[in-house]
């Protein structure tokens, strides 16, 4: 049997979605839903993730990098955009603030990371659908 939320529910959701909450020194907004996932982290590098992908679009992330700039590993790789340095800002205070040992370089080693995954799923969703092609054909 199928069941459906209350309406009332969904739409507290909703407003919960839509609803910006400050963060950083900046003026720098994102979603309350995001906020309160983040805050409920554990972890330094946890509420980095949660933030880093409230902040950034996926396809930004995908073409930046913390700097900007050459790749160390590949020279003759496409140059990478830094990340808006508001936001980054933003996400590193308010990360501090809520882990009072947490290291800038720490979470600057998150966010790189992070950035790198989103990489490796994406190339890895290519190579896949890649093979399944030849497959197919």
């Amino acid at each position: 049997m199928l069941t459906t939320a209350p309406p009332n529910m969904l739409m507290n959701l909703m407003l919960r979605v839509r609803a910006q909450v400050k963060i950083g020194n900046d003026d720098v907004t994102i979603s309350s839903h995001c906020w309160e996932t983040a805050k409920s982290c554990t972890t330094p590098n946890g509420m980095v993730r949660v933030l880093l992908m409230g902040l950034f679009d996926v396809e930004v992330l995908l073409k930046s990098n913390l700097k900007g700039g050459a790749s160390k590993l590949d020279p003759n790789a496409e140059r990478r955009q830094a990340l808006n340095l508001r936001k980054l800002q933003a996400l590193q205070d308010a990360v501090v603030k809520q882990f009072l040992r947490a290291k800038e370089a720490d979470v600057r080693k998150s966010i790189s990371s992070r950035i790198c995954e989103l990489r490796h799923q994406v190339k890895r969703k290519f190579n896949l659908y890649f093979v399944l092609d030849l497959f197919l054909i």
